[in-house]
């Protein structure tokens, strides 16, 4: 699968949890992918739920240095 394609899973995935009530505190809590090549993307501190897009998550090694 292509990284935009996981990417926008997640996005899919943040939304659906902020809609079922599920993820409300924009301070805690996070969902993660990693694609093929072990990176991981994860959204930014500080962002609600409801506010993720594939365009804004940050991407990170499995060392969690920001690629």
């Amino acid at each position: 699968m292509m990284n935009e394609a996981l990417k926008l899973k997640l996005e899919k995935a943040h939304r659906i949890l902020h809609m079922e009530g599920l993820a409300e505190d924009r301070f805690r809590g996070h969902i993660t992918v990693r694609d093929e090549k072990d990176r991981i993307y994860i959204k930014r501190w500080g962002f609600g739920f409801e506010e993720v897009t594939a365009r804004n998550l940050l991407c990170v090694d499995m060392e969690g240095k920001l690629l």
